[in-house]
């Protein structure tokens, strides 16, 4: 049994490499790697710039988007179930700072008649 020697597939005139791969196809995976490349970098920019975009706007802590305290809410709705009285409700509001004036002192106690 003779053994024989490699042969490359390259000859003269043939485009192919020694795997049996064109020039044509190594160019366009070349190209194509490019691309990737270039998707790549433009999905971290896009990601960073959001990002930033929503540190930007994004709400102080203790506030909802609509700008109020949700300590405010929660007083409100104390008040809506009949939780706390209306003078409680009031003196409490203007305490977290809400606008409006500060509600009125509360009544005095009648003197006891004799």
């Amino acid at each position: 049994m003779t053994i024989t020697p490699h042969r490359p597939i390259h000859r003269v005139g043939d485009h192919f490499d020694h795997h049996g791969v064109g020039t044509g196809w190594f160019i366009a995976g070349g190209i194509i790697r490019l691309l990737l490349l270039a998707a790549l970098v433009v999905v971290i920019v896009w990601a960073v710039r959001s990002i930033l975009q929503l540190r930007r706007t994004s709400v102080p802590a203790g506030a909802l988007p609509s700008g109020r305290s949700p300590a405010l809410d929660e007083l409100e709705l104390r008040y809506a179930r009949g939780e706390i009285e209306r003078s409680d409700y009031l003196q409490r509001r203007f305490d977290l700072g809400a606008a409006g004036p500060p509600p009125p002192p509360p009544p005095t106690a009648a003197p006891p008649t004799t």
